[in-house]
């Protein structure tokens, strides 16, 4: 089970991912979808867990580079997302955020928060199964 400070952190974390996230759906640029993209091309990519993690966290960054607010940002990079992957969770992942980039690329407030909101509830729900 989670402690209350995990519990509180992955409170924490939802709030500014699905802040970062309505933000960058009103506020992003061409320049911020092509970084998005190419984000989520390397998460793609990824080999093993480690390079996952990194395209993970650079794929969350380039959100929170694209909200225009550099204290999401900063928020988001001080997460640490490590947690063991299966095939099967990685592919979840990636359709995950591929949810997160459409809507933030069509400028979908509500489905950018929804979408963040859904990723890291089952994120959530998965590292839980995994601790216990």
């Amino acid at each position: 089970m989670f402690e209350i400070d995990e519990l509180a952190a992955f409170e924490y974390r939802l709030v500014i991912e699905m802040a970062a996230a309505a933000l960058a759906a009103q506020r992003r640029s061409v320049r911020d979808l092509e970084r998005m993209a190419r984000k989520l091309d390397d998460l793609l990519g990824a080999q093993i867990s480690t390079e996952f993690e990194r395209s993970d966290l650079n794929f969350r960054e380039a959100m929170g580079v694209a909200s225009g607010n550099r204290y999401l940002l900063d928020a988001i990079s001080s997460f640490n997302t490590q947690h063991a992957s299966t095939t099967i969770e990685t592919q979840q992942h990636i359709i995950e955020y591929q949810a997160i980039y459409q809507a933030i690329s069509s400028s979908d407030i509500e489905f950018a928060r929804a979408a963040v909101h859904q990723q890291l509830i089952k994120w959530h729900n998965r590292s839980k199964d995994l601790s216990q």
